[in-house]
């Protein structure tokens, strides 16, 4: 789990979720033929416990730079012993 807001409220972020719908053909006879539609979405917990799902534009986490941080540490040692050899 990672501390995120959403929309201004903190959240706890749990995971991404794929989901699929299938959208009928349209009526109109220029209108669209219809088919899967495909789009991620976040599930995260708001601290009164409720959970939701939400568009990833709208998460803001709270931990970013902490974790690039330490990304980029172990990419350095990666590198180091990498270059060792």
């Amino acid at each position: 789990m990672r501390l995120c807001t959403v929309q201004g409220r903190k959240a706890l972020f749990h995971c991404w979720e794929q989901v699929s719908k299938v959208e009928p053909p349209s009526p109109l006879r220029e209108g669209p033929q219809g088919g899967t539609i495909r789009y991620t979405v976040g599930i995260v917990e708001y601290q009164d416990g409720s959970v939701e799902r939400v568009i990833p534009d709208d998460i803001v986490f709270s931990d970013s730079g902490k974790l690039m941080q330490r990304t980029e540490r172990e990419l350095n040692r990666w590198e180091a012993r990498q270059n060792a050899d």
